[in-house]
């Protein structure tokens, strides 16, 4: 059980990480410059357009501890198989991945046409929701793949 949590806790570090590694920084400061200015330039509307469902476009980052538990609970460290010599990837955990991508897409992308009049902010919050969410897959990739870089 412990190894669970410690396994969780590095697969979180690791996502987050990824946001400063020097080759996807610069695509991590100019996400995080568009939502700050997107917010600052929609200040004046928003007291005006907000509704209080529209808390709902930060939903998706409930996402990245998810992605990182199925990874967590899914590391593999089988016996390898011969034609690759890597163990099997776990497709269970790759489907449960899968799945919760595809429905953090799907809500994003009813999100922004949903919030009609904040467009340029909730366009904003879903590329850097989803920025950070390749983050964690690709951590999550490894431990389930069986492949480690």
């Amino acid at each position: 059980m412990t190894d669970l949590w410690h396994n969780f806790a590095i697969l979180f570090c690791w996502g987050l990480q990824f946001l400063w590694t020097w080759w996807f920084l610069c695509i991590s400061i100019v996400l995080f410059l568009n939502l700050a200015i997107a917010s600052a330039w929609t200040m004046s509307r928003r007291s005006v357009y907000w509704e209080h469902k529209y808390w709902v476009v930060f939903l998706p980052l409930l996402a990245y501890p998810a992605i990182a538990f199925a990874g967590a609970i899914a590391w593999n460290t089988g016996v390898p198989v011969p034609p690759l010599d890597r163990p099997a990837p776990n497709a269970i955990a790759e489907w449960c991945v899968l799945i919760l991508n595809i429905v953090s897409v799907g809500f994003g992308i009813i999100l922004i046409f949903k919030m009609r009049h904040l467009r340029w902010f909730s366009v904003s919050v879903f590329l850097f929701i989803q920025w950070v969410l390749t983050g964690i897959n690709f951590m999550v990739a490894m431990p389930i793949g069986g492949v480690w870089l």
